[in-house]
């Protein structure tokens, strides 16, 4: 989980998603899918499981990925994360 720019960013447990909430109210403003990074994880590990942590990188200005048994660490640049598009109804 990270605060970064007034908003919270978290991954749903046993999931691919990264959620963006606004802290104001606690609703889900963003979500972005990172299943293609746990397919690619699962290629190189096949017993490789869901996201199970995000970090923040400040320095670099990137987000740190990784899951379950995740052979990899992936890098996501900071602006696609923050450039989430507000969800009208999340689920």
């Amino acid at each position: 989980m990270g605060f970064i720019n007034r908003f919270i960013y978290t991954n749903i447990c046993l999931t691919n998603f990264i959620v963006k909430i606004n802290p104001k109210d606690g609703k889900i403003v963003g979500k972005l899918d990172l299943t293609p990074y746990a397919d690619d994880a699962k290629t190189i590990y096949p017993q490789a499981l869901d996201i199970d942590g995000i970090a923040h990188d400040s320095v670099g200005q990137k987000f740190l990925i990784t899951g379950k048994l995740w052979p990899e660490i992936y890098e996501l640049n900071i602006d696609l994360i923050e450039e989430l598009p507000t969800i009208v109804n999340p689920q």
